[in-house]
């Protein structure tokens, strides 16, 4: 069974690219991705989104090539970077992976032309969110201080999106908190009514609990046990987002840190050997995933930095 075509105004950001070619390896013993009747063997395929250019997969890539890129995806992450390279294809230029530029056998994406100008690929439903978001978490704000809750959910939105998320994503982000924090199974029935199952699915992945009652949670260890475990199975969604909160979560420990020492502990339901515990635990395990390499990098130095200080 082909690969599914995707043409250029569907073009997929590189999450659902190596989302798509990996089930495609997974559930079909084809040799090549395209269909074996068609006319011309060099038919742009696959369309993928580079910031404001269009790459295109040719429908004659070969299953073997598919499966070495999958890996050079394994080794940087979801976010490997894409260089343009030289290429005998006249026009059209080639692309070199990760930061050792290295080409995979008979797999090449081809830069075909720019996108139409467009600013943002953010719709209506971004802005919703944005509004659902902020109205649910109204009332919060941040442990131990007065910044409204809501100032924590675009960081982490602004993290997966400049990580290269694409808008279900983004949404996802603002509204990880929402089923854990405001209203349980409920309010996720909600996400999934207003946003569709993705959204949905990505925020159920990120929560720790579903009690309708926030102060009725599991106990602490128990449940972040529990968030670890599904975290080594979780898809590429729930990835970015997880990886993209506790990263803003160690920033924000860390600040607070530096500004209050051992006082900040105290904010927290588990104590400070916990917490640092978990973040190891979170970086350790976000290690094994395909989660965004970048994102993963980052917030093991945040926690290291975090740990020496609180040694």
């Amino acid at each position: 069974m082909p690969l599914e075509r995707v043409g250029r105004s569907d073009a997929l950001s590189k999450f659902e690219f190596h989302q798509r070619i990996q089930h495609w390896l997974e559930k079909t013993d084809d040799k090549v991705i395209g269909p074996d009747d068609i006319k011309s063997p060099r038919t742009g395929w696959v369309h993928v989104r580079d910031g404001s250019n269009i790459l295109v997969l040719n429908a004659d890539t070969p299953r073997d090539a598919v499966d070495r890129y999958l890996q050079m995806v394994t080794r940087f992450g979801n976010d490997l970077e894409w260089h343009r390279a030289a290429s005998r294809q006249g026009k059209m230029t080639t692309v070199e992976y990760g930061p050792d530029r290295i080409r995979c056998k008979s797999f090449y994406l081809y830069y075909v032309s720019p996108m139409e100008p467009n600013p943002s690929f953010l719709t209506w439903r971004f802005d919703t969110a944005l509004q659902f978001a902020s109205g649910l978490h109204h009332s919060q704000t941040r442990k131990g201080g007065f910044i409204p809750y809501i100032a924590h959910l675009m960081s982490v939105c602004a993290l997966v999106i400049e990580a290269g998320g694409d808008e279900d994503q983004a949404i996802a982000a603002l509204l990880h908190d929402a089923v854990e924090d405001q209203g349980g199974l409920p309010t996720l029935a909600t996400i999934r009514q207003m946003f569709g199952d993705r959204v949905a699915d990505t925020v159920e992945s990120c929560s720790d609990s579903m009690a309708t009652n926030p102060d009725k949670k599991l106990p602490w260890r128990p449940r972040k046990d529990k968030y670890l475990e599904h975290l080594r199975t979780a898809n590429a969604d729930a990835l970015i987002v997880s990886a993209a909160d506790k990263l803003h979560n160690a920033r924000a420990i860390l600040a607070d840190y530096r500004e209050l020492g051992e006082g900040l502990w105290s904010r927290f339901k588990a104590p400070k050997k916990e917490q640092l515990w978990f973040y190891g635990a979170i970086v350790t395990t976000l290690r094994q995933t395909t989660a965004p390499k970048a994102l993963v990098d980052e917030l093991s130095l945040v926690v290291e930095e975090l740990k020496q200080l609180a040694a």
